[in-house]
């Protein structure tokens, strides 16, 4: 995508992946979260296994957290 923004990066080890995504504050994609100080803002995972037959709906989903901005 064009405004896609974010950027990630992930290793495998020890039978676990670490993954890390970041981008800036603000974004511009019309539908993407604008961050800023003193803001809270919920996100969940959702993660397709496709060595599992993952698709479409069938897919592991997180909790909801908070990213809390100080």
């Amino acid at each position: 995508l064009e405004d896609q923004d974010v950027r990630g990066q992930g290793i495998y080890m020890a039978g676990r992946w670490r993954v890390v995504f970041s981008r800036g504050f603000t974004s511009k994609g019309q539908f993407d979260v604008q961050l800023k100080a003193g803001g809270q803002f919920p996100f969940a995972f959702a993660v397709w296994d496709g060595a599992r037959g993952d698709r479409d709906g069938q897919k592991a989903v997180t909790t909801w957290y908070v990213l809390e901005l100080k």
